[in-house]
């Protein structure tokens, strides 16, 4: 029933495959985990778990946190801290 009323949503505000995620533990992030995100009223997109944040830059509650590949800055996507997940879980693609 949630599929058929997401295809009848506006295509700007349809989940689609965040309908059929797997949620889990942030804690139990991988490296190479495919996480939705939200994109601030475009809906939900994909990002990679590419690293864990170590504490610095002033923010030690982010020690341990996944981090995704967002925000690049040269290369370092640990600096922004909208990158972290911030909830106790999250919801992933399948892990193939």
């Amino acid at each position: 029933m949630l599929h058929a009323f997401d295809e009848a949503m506006p295509e700007n505000l349809r989940l689609g495959a965040h309908l059929d995620a797997i949620e889990t533990p942030a804690s139990e992030e991988r490296l190479g985990d495919k996480i939705w995100m939200d994109e601030c009223e475009q809906g939900y997109r994909l990002f990679e778990v590419i690293g864990f944040g170590d504490g610095g830059n002033g923010r030690p509650e982010l020690k341990g946190v996944p981090y995704v590949k967002r925000y690049d800055h040269d290369g370092d996507y640990s600096w922004n801290g909208n990158g972290y997940l911030h909830s106790e879980t999250c919801r992933i693609q399948s892990r193939e």
